[in-house]
């Protein structure tokens, strides 16, 4: 029995058909080869696969159905644009979004003057 790998990074990819036949067929592997038989949600991209390192790219890396977990970073709203942020207002994402930043100190986010 064969399993898809095309990646070869030692994953099956999940959903691909097995194959019963004596010679390999291209890009397919041995159960004895691989890491795991099944799991790999891109089996075109080799650092894709279970149990790789998540960043932050908009991508499943780790082939668990989520994105960026774990990657992303806090981002306060800074209304009033004094480069200190609202602890009440935050978004998280892969890079600094207009009109946030990346602390959580301002104590009057309506008011410049009033800041840290």
């Amino acid at each position: 029995m064969w399993y898809k790998d095309a990646d070869n990074d030692g994953y099956g990819e999940t959903g691909a058909a097995t194959l019963t036949q004596c010679l390999r067929p291209v890009n397919y592997k041995a159960a004895s080869e691989l890491t795991a038989t099944t799991g790999d949600c891109n089996d075109s991209n080799a650092a894709i696969k279970p149990g790789a390192a998540e960043v932050c790219d908009g991508v499943d890396n780790n082939c668990n159905s989520m994105t960026d977990e774990g990657a992303l970073n806090t981002y306060y709203a800074d209304v009033d644009a004094d480069g200190f942020g609202n602890p009440a207002s935050s978004t998280q994402a892969c890079s600094q979004p207009g009109g946030y930043v990346a602390n959580n100190t301002d104590c009057n986010d309506n008011n410049a003057i009033e800041k840290p």
